[in-house]
């Protein structure tokens, strides 16, 4: 990755702008107490600060960029820890965001993949996906639906 020229009031301006990210994706990982969440925040802190020092405004949002890192920061991290395993709730399992990149089926399209990761796995509401994606929430809703139902058929074939 290449690295942009940014100054250290900048980069403090977005630290603060996207905390909000941080601490979302950081509770999406479910941590199972108080000090897990705060160690969550602290390492998406850190994958929010690699996605500033590394953006590139032509090629996309921030936010964008960020989520990733964050998830990724955040992940490793959940890999690791031997008292973290996936939650199960009857049929429903809750899993980390690159997790659910790794069961959809060929046939979603990019945005149906986003769409499905970010509500999925990270968590947002499709208000938030819509905000994100640059779209509405009704727009992140269709998407969404679409996704499940060639998800579906897949799973049926």
């Amino acid at each position: 990755m290449t690295s942009y020229v940014i100054n250290k009031q900048q980069e403090d301006l977005q630290i603060r702008k996207n905390m909000g990210l941080v601490r979302l994706l950081a509770k999406s990982f479910n941590p199972p107490n108080l000090d897990e969440y705060d160690e969550y925040v602290q390492l998406g802190s850190l994958g929010l600060l690699k996605a500033i020092r590394h953006h590139d405004p032509k090629r996309g949002k921030l936010s964008t960029l960020a989520w990733r890192c964050i998830v990724n920061e955040i992940s490793g991290y959940v890999k690791k820890v031997p008292h973290f395993h996936h939650l199960c709730e009857e049929t429903t399992y809750v899993v980390a965001p690159e997790t659910v990149q790794d069961v959809l089926p060929d046939s979603l399209t990019k945005l149906e993949r986003e769409v499905i990761t970010l509500r999925s796995g990270g968590g947002y509401t499709f208000k938030e996906i819509g905000l994100e994606l640059g779209y509405t929430r009704g727009w992140a809703n269709k998407v969404f639906k679409t996704a499940v139902a060639k998800i579906r058929k897949a799973n049926h074939d």
